[in-house]
């Protein structure tokens, strides 16, 4: 995987203090995709019923079209087409996966994406700061500020918060489970017992701005993003900037029961990049292998 050179996409977020587009107050065009069957389907009808009425009586002069997003790439080939009809505000209402879909048609563009996080982890609503409470989510839609956003690009599909090669999936897997519970010792360290059996150490190496870094490690991960989980739980960066044109890499080295114990722990409560089995790199172009 490898970022070539800054890729972006245009955000309403809450009153933030950055750039601002050029676009902003003056549109009047959108189009809302909205996922019928995320957070599990929940009363899908009086939801969009109460977007559409959120956002009317706040900026009644807006015209808003409505696609619906049932199956996996209904998202992408709709926000693809908005972008083609000249929209200027594309609305993901939906999870996570709804809003990555829609992303992958506006980045690079000057379109301006819009978020009603509607799913059940709502990572990147909750990492800028976008209400999972629909009526609010429309007074950021309505009155936010516009910003540009950094993104990743792994092959030919751009990441908005984190991606990774190795052990991470397993990891992510059995943190789930261990959330629902009360994040103890006791949690991590079977977390870390359950997951040495499926370990399976990789050669990596990993060129950043023309360093190169090579060695044994169980996972890497590059993130633009500061948390992995639900914004609250699973903090795998310092720093919280997700415009600053840099991606951070993690790469986790050491592979012994005990440094998967310590190194999982500390990769998932944000102390990573002071513990000697895990390398925190930060910069603008990278390319990793395994």
């Amino acid at each position: 995987m490898g970022l070539r050179q800054r890729f972006f996409f245009y955000l309403l977020s809450p009153y933030r203090k950055v750039r601002r587009s050029a676009k902003e107050g003056r549109i009047k065009k959108a189009k809302l995709i909205f996922n019928p069957l995320a957070g599990k389907g929940r009363e899908a009808k009086p939801t969009l019923r109460k977007i559409k009425v959120g956002l009317k009586k706040r900026k009644p002069e807006l015209k808003m079209d409505v696609s619906f997003s049932r199956e996996q790439g209904d998202a992408t080939a709709c926000a693809r087409e908005a972008v083609r009809q000249g929209y200027e505000l594309v609305i993901a209402a939906g999870g996570d996966g709804t809003i990555n879909e829609v992303v992958q048609a506006l980045a690079r563009t000057k379109v301006i994406l819009g978020i009603i996080p509607l799913g059940v982890g709502n990572i990147f609503a909750q990492e800028v700061g976008i209400p999972v409470d629909v009526d609010l989510a429309c007074e950021v839609l309505s009155f936010g500020e516009v910003e540009r956003v950094d993104l990743g690009k792994m092959g030919e599909h751009h990441f908005l918060w984190i991606a990774g090669v190795g052990q991470d999936a397993q990891v992510v897997q059995a943190l789930d489970e261990v959330s629902k519970e009360a994040m103890t010792t006791y949690s991590y360290l079977r977390l870390a017992l359950n997951q040495l059996r499926k370990i399976h150490p990789m050669q990596v190496k990993v060129q950043v701005d023309g360093e190169v870094v090579e060695q044994r490690a169980i996972m890497v991960e590059v993130g633009n993003a500061a948390t992995f989980d639900d914004g609250k739980r699973v903090r795998v960066r310092p720093r919280e900037s997700i415009n600053d044109g840099y991606l951070d890499v993690c790469i986790i080295g050491r592979f012994n029961a005990i440094s998967v114990f310590r190194g999982v722990y500390r990769f998932f409560s944000g102390h990573h990049n002071c513990y000697y089995d895990i390398k925190y790199l930060s910069h603008k172009y990278y390319k990793a292998k395994e």
